[in-house]
């Protein structure tokens, strides 16, 4: 599943100010996060339990692109699709695009699913690390005897 956002990017840096003594989310990370929530929810409605993302983004010149991967996974979770952005299983980063300054940034996610292994409760989701050495991986296989 893809999905389009164009807006005001705001990188990882500008996540927090210090209210009352205390640190708090800024208006601008909120403003930011919750509309790529919005986005992401609007293409997909329904909880994933794991997901596999690729991030692709067309930012000004000065922006590091890499500080948007916690802000999109924040808002990964913050959409519902996610319970928490740690089921993110695997993070893609592809180069940036560049464009002048005053155009909106624009970022392009693709999701992807991750269906649940059914091999046992130590599976790592690749089937691989499933259980004990020797175990019988697919309870089909197992008679009981």
């Amino acid at each position: 599943m893809t999905v389009t956002w164009t807006g005001k990017a705001v990188s990882v840096n500008k996540w927090h100010v210090v209210r009352r003594g205390r640190i708090a989310a800024s208006r601008e990370y909120e403003t930011f996060i919750t509309s790529l929530a919005w986005a992401i929810k609007a293409a997909i409605p329904e909880q994933w339990a794991a997901l596999d993302l690729t991030m692709q983004c067309d930012v000004g010149p000065l922006m590091d692109d890499h500080n948007l991967l916690k802000p999109v996974c924040d808002a990964v979770e913050r959409s519902g699709l996610l319970a928490n952005d740690r089921e993110i299983k695997h993070r893609h980063l592809m180069p940036a695009t560049r464009h002048k300054r005053g155009q909106p940034d624009t970022i392009r996610l693709e999701l992807k699913e991750k269906t649940p292994c059914h091999h046992g409760p130590r599976c790592d989701g690749r089937g691989v690390n499933c259980g004990p050495v020797g175990a019988v991986v697919n309870e089909e296989e197992s008679d009981g005897t």
